[in-house]
């Protein structure tokens, strides 16, 4: 039988990066959220091992955006994953990753597939479109 508060709880962990770090620019919040050997896969294979390396990618996109704001669009869970569909939007107003600030309107559109193993998220497969900058 399906636990419909676990999955609330799941789908509430995987919210987190979103509200917490980007919408609150904490990333003080990236230990309650993700686990010591989290792995995160995206679109070159394995690309972020460690809780410091999300926190300096995270610096990055904040710094990159001064008034960066994620929306989750939408969420679907089952076992221990939470498919979450998000949009990231905010003036390109610093360098990311080698591109200069624009002052355009930067967005970031995505599915990330969440592993959520005791309350935290284990494991992560991303793609994500960017446009704008």
């Amino acid at each position: 039988m399906v636990n419909i508060d676990e999955i609330k709880a799941e789908k509430a962990v995987a919210r987190r990066w979103f509200d917490k770090v980007i919408n609150q620019r904490n990333l003080n919040a990236i230990d309650d959220i993700y686990a010591v050997d989290y792995v995160h896969h995206g679109p070159g294979g394995v690309d972020m091992c460690d809780l410091e390396v999300i926190k300096s990618f995270a610096a990055k996109i904040l710094a990159a955006s001064d008034d960066r704001h994620a929306v989750v669009n939408q969420q679907i869970a089952e076992d221990n994953l939470v498919v979450t569909r998000f949009t990231s939007t905010g003036h390109h107003t610093g360098p990311f990753n080698g591109v200069k600030a624009t002052g355009k309107i930067w967005t970031t559109e995505g599915i990330v597939i969440s592993r959520i193993e005791n309350g935290k998220i284990a494991e992560d497969w991303e793609i994500t479109h960017q446009s704008g900058f």
